[in-house]
């Protein structure tokens, strides 16, 4: 899901008294940045320019009926603080200040006609320092917008803000209550309306079923997505049966993310088989989800999803003292758009509830850099989120061909990280993401009021 922002022009009116020209370079430059910006895939809304108290409060009128998630400003030229600043104040919309010009030089011999067009980080530094004042939170970047990353610095942090928006949009479904005993991401479903008005339903008796048409199709669409490992014909269907009532369900309540008990499962309750399925493909499709009722990581989940697809829940197994590395798993679930081969299905015997047979998504993480990230609930209605960078490296040979796989290794030696991670409170559910970016789980993780620590 695109991150949507108002990007708002800054100007000054006495510059279109004096020298109405200048319009034909500063809209134009306007126009590129915003193009910029919508080529790095963030939906732009764009205003007239804003010179006076009131083109800018009616630019973020017009922002918020869009439904932007964030504001992204450019000075293109200097403009006085106190003509923005109260619509400024007025809204609770993120600000990130996009401090760029459209020249990439100006040295000795530039023309000083030149001035007119690039002096906006004149109007930034009256701007920030009245924020700062007002104690009014905001972002900021500088550079170039050619010749530095500041476009993508920018669509980092934007991209953390609209993790922030989804993660408070979510609506969580479960089947059973969390694994007994289990404290470290216990929350309570009035916990989590109370603290980010997210909402938990139960999974109900699921008494309608799909078409036959509806349960072929899903066969077609799942071997396109999976390998099958001696799986039955009765066994396959019965669970791509479950898959379909679930996807229904989740389509039917606006759920966007998901966990299950397994030990819940029975052979009498509404869904009669561990839908380890459904939860491969739901994050296959950007459903979020936990394993053992964890609510909070399965939201965390949705929110990584939305805006990498590339995301998977997972935890840590086993230490690897000798080759520092640390070994991922769990019972059957992972994203199959993650795994370095395709995923495989397979029907291995199933012993921890009296549930029916169950297909267990099997395969192994490709490599690459990864985050590994960890929501802790604390003390006091606050939060922490750890945020782990980690490099994902594959088995040339393995012995685990029938499990959920893979072998991360932190930045720092495998004892200090685990020391550092359980010092800091850190989980055995996490959430892990490929090729993300730190400044955009930093953000995240401010947006929503949390402490965020980096493990590197």
């Amino acid at each position: 899901m695109a991150a949507r922002i108002g990007f708002l022009p800054f100007y000054l009116a006495l510059y279109d008294e004096v020298a109405k020209q200048n319009r034909e370079v500063i809209e134009p430059f306007y126009q590129k940045i915003a193009q910029e910006l919508s080529s790095k895939g963030i939906i732009v809304e764009t205003s007239p320019i804003c010179r006076v108290q009131k083109e800018f409060e009616d630019a973020i009128k017009m922002f918020n009926s869009k439904g932007v998630d964030a504001l992204v400003s450019l000075h293109l030229a200097y403009s006085p603080s106190l003509e923005s600043l109260p619509a400024l104040l007025n809204t609770d919309l993120p600000l990130v200040i996009l401090n760029t010009t459209p020249e990439p030089q100006f040295g000795f011999r530039q023309n000083p006609q030149q001035i007119t067009f690039n002096h906006g980080i004149h109007g930034v530094q009256d701007m920030c320092s009245m924020l700062v004042r007002h104690k009014r939170p905001f972002m900021i970047e500088s550079g170039h917008w050619q010749d530095s990353d500041v476009i993508d610095r920018v669509v980092e942090i934007l991209r953390g803000i609209s993790a922030a928006k989804n993660f408070r949009n979510t609506t969580v479904g479960v089947i059973g209550d969390p694994f007994t005993g289990m404290g470290d991401f216990f929350i309570t479903p009035a916990q989590m309306k109370a603290d980010f008005d997210i909402d938990v339903i139960p999974v109900p008796e699921i008494a309608s079923s799909p078409d036959i048409e509806d349960i072929n199709d899903e066969l077609i669409y799942l071997d396109s997505l999976f390998s099958f490992d001696s799986v039955s014909e009765e066994v396959l269907r019965e669970n791509v049966l479950i898959t379909k009532k679930l996807k229904d369900w989740t389509a039917d309540k606006g759920i966007t993310a998901f966990t299950c008990n397994f030990r819940e499962v029975t052979d009498s309750s509404p869904v009669n088989r561990v839908p380890f399925l459904f939860a491969g493909v739901g994050m296959y499709e950007g459903i979020g989800y936990a394993g053992e009722g964890d609510i909070l990581t399965a939201s965390l989940a949705h929110a990584l999803l939305s805006i990498n697809k590339e995301t998977t829940f997972t935890e840590m197994f086993c230490p690897d003292w000798k080759d520092n590395r640390i070994f991922l798993s769990h019972m059957g679930e992972i994203n199959p758009r993650i795994c370095k081969e395709k995923a495989t299905l397979a029907a291995k015997p199933y012993t921890y509830s009296s549930g029916l047979q169950p297909l267990y998504i099997t395969g192994e993480c490709r490599k690459g850099e990864v985050l590994l990230l960890n929501l802790i609930p604390m003390l006091n209605r606050s939060y922490r989120l750890l945020v782990c960078p980690m490099r994902m490296e594959e088995s040339d040979t393995t012995t685990f061909e029938k499990n959920v796989r893979g072998w991360i290794k932190p930045k720092i030696r495998i004892d200090e990280f685990l020391t550092k991670y359980s010092l800091f409170g850190g989980t055995h559910h996490s959430v892990l993401c490929y090729d993300e970016s730190i400044t955009s789980m930093k953000t995240f993780g401010e947006q929503m009021g949390w402490e965020v620590i980096i493990i590197e």
